[in-house]
């Protein structure tokens, strides 16, 4: 997190929604189709140009680290729980399964 942190540049105004201001003054004269004040913005991008991004292939690492983790406990939780006498129940066992389930669909 804290790599990404530093990798991230903050954009221009323009690139986050703001209209340039050539655009809002002509909004304002009535030039403008969608209004004074319109903001507009596009972050549609091919499949090459996402692919040569930083942040796609940021996301994917941070992805690609992250899910193995989640995909072991979600594989041995009932074998580490069978260790212990308080959580030895196989019902608790198939409910909290059953819970933690529902809850990564979310």
């Amino acid at each position: 997190g804290v790599v990404a942190a530093l990798l991230v540049r903050p954009k221009p105004a323009a690139a986050v929604g703001q209209a340039p201001a050539a655009a809002k003054a002509g909004a304002a004269k009535g030039k403008g189709a969608k209004g004074a004040g319109a903001v507009t913005m596009s972050v549609d991008r091919t499949l090459g140009e996402a692919l040569r991004h930083p942040t796609f292939w940021l996301l994917w690492t941070t992805i690609l680290l992250a899910a193995p983790a989640g995909l072991n406990v979600a594989a041995v939780y009932k074998t580490f729980a069978m260790n212990s006498k308080q959580l030895a129940d196989d019902g608790f066992l198939s409910l909290a399964g059953g819970v933690a389930t529902l809850c990564n669909g979310l």
